[in-house]
């Protein structure tokens, strides 16, 4: 039996570890996009007060 306790933990592993990779890769892009949009609305203003 302990061999079997022993598969589920490594698959169980393995799922974690793509689950919170994902969300991880996913909260990146989401702060990346934040910033471009701050950084895209920072440069319209400028643009605006230029003219």
């Amino acid at each position: 039996m302990g061999e079997i306790h022993t598969f589920w933990f490594l698959v169980v592993a393995i799922v974690f570890a793509i689950i919170f990779g994902r969300l991880g890769t996913m909260l990146r892009e989401q702060i990346e996009k934040a910033n471009d949009n701050k950084v895209n609305a920072s440069k319209f203003k400028t643009n605006k007060l230029s003219q």
